[in-house]
């Protein structure tokens, strides 16, 4: 009995270490499993993707009238009074300069017109038979306190010498330029809008060609903005984009109205222009947008960081950590758009040492 139990003492005992190796390497393959089940992966879903990119745009008016004095007087009080901030309607006066002097000197003018065309009235008769009836009538209209008439027309030339050597029809020309420089001692508002400078006071000596301010068109702004040439290929006229302001939060939907053919040789940009219009909008204000530049089919969006060099990711296939070559499409701050990915792809969202290639992997999705 004694000589069989030095027999099985060794067996036992060896049965015994390779009980305890073998449980040993399970629990490190445990071990080791237990730590790749914390694996993090990201669901494919190839889509649409559009990309886009943040633009800053300055509001300016899409009409600006630069008020210049086209002649010399004293400013007179206009209601509303022409000063920054003040909104006229169109038609309203926006500067008046004084036209006493000059409208006295242009009557005076009239008059000597209508008394030099007194003297020639029966030479006309006797001369010109056929035409005196129309220029008597002309001159029942003439009042020299309005506009002057167009005159009757002359078909003959030997009548056209009459009134050239009788001074006729260099007077009445002469008065009726002179007439149009007396529309030019008001100034009307175009269109609806407010004054955004003013550069004169009520009584102040205005001198011709002086700018006097300017009057903006406020029912309708433009926002200039500039985009790189690399991102203006998939940019269309008539485009919808949602400005915000980040000072105020509002926001106003705009439309793409221009495209600019010039570049800007230090910075290959482009200004593009769009139509705006709203309450709250002033001359000026920067308006921050993001605008759709590019898209891309069957595409999906990863962090910059998981892609190798090599443009690869690392994925789990049957539990195995592989490699898988996409395709990089654009590349953004933070992140990178690819194709070349299945839906069935489990991508590593983590950085993978190129050691455990091959291993085996758990997802914690």
């Amino acid at each position: 009995m004694n000589h069989l139990n030095k027999i099985y003492t060794p067996i036992l005992l060896g049965i015994l270490l390779g009980l305890g190796a073998c449980s040993k390497k399970d629990q490190e393959e445990s071990v080791k499993e237990k730590k790749w089940k914390q694996l993090s992966t990201i669901l494919i879903e190839p889509k649409l993707i559009t990309q886009k990119v943040s633009i800053t745009g300055l509001v300016r008016p899409k009409k600006k009238l630069d008020v210049i004095a086209q002649v010399q007087g004293i400013a007179l009080a206009t209601s509303p009074h022409f000063k920054e901030g003040i909104h006229f309607q169109k038609g309203e006066v926006l500067v008046a300069v004084d036209d006493s002097e000059f409208r006295s000197n242009l009557i005076a003018q009239k008059s000597q017109f209508v008394s030099s065309l007194v003297r020639v009235m029966s030479d006309l008769k006797i001369d010109y038979p056929v035409s005196f009836p129309a220029w008597e009538q002309y001159l029942d209209r003439v009042d020299i306190e309005k506009s002057l008439p167009d005159l009757p027309e002359v078909d003959n030339k030997q009548l056209r010498y009459f009134f050239s050597a009788n001074e006729i029809l260099n007077s009445y020309y002469s008065i009726k330029s002179q007439e149009k420089q007396l529309s030019e001692f008001r100034i009307y508002a175009p269109y609806d809008g407010v004054v955004t400078e003013d550069n004169f006071n009520v009584g102040s000596l205005i001198r011709s060609g002086i700018s006097l301010g300017e009057f903006i068109y406020t029912d309708s702004y433009e926002i200039i903005a500039t985009i790189s040439l690399g991102d203006l290929t998939n940019i269309k006229k008539s485009e919808k984009v949602q400005f915000t302001s980040k000072d105020t939060n509002e926001k106003w939907d705009t439309t793409l109205i221009r495209i600019s053919d010039k570049v800007d040789a230090s910075t290959q940009s482009v200004n593009v222009f769009f139509e705006v219009s709203g309450k709250d909008l002033k001359e000026g204000m920067y308006l921050e947008a993001d605008l759709e530049v590019r898209s891309y089919e069957n595409a999906i969006e990863l962090p910059k960081d998981i892609l190798t060099r090599n443009e690869q990711v690392y994925i789990l296939k049957d539990s195995i950590i592989q490699l898988k070559t996409v395709k990089p499409l654009a590349y953004l701050p933070s992140s990178v758009i690819v194709t070349g990915l299945s839906p069935d792809d489990q991508v590593i969202n983590e950085q993978i040492k190129p050691t455990l290639q091959g291993t085996k992997a758990i997802s914690n999705r």
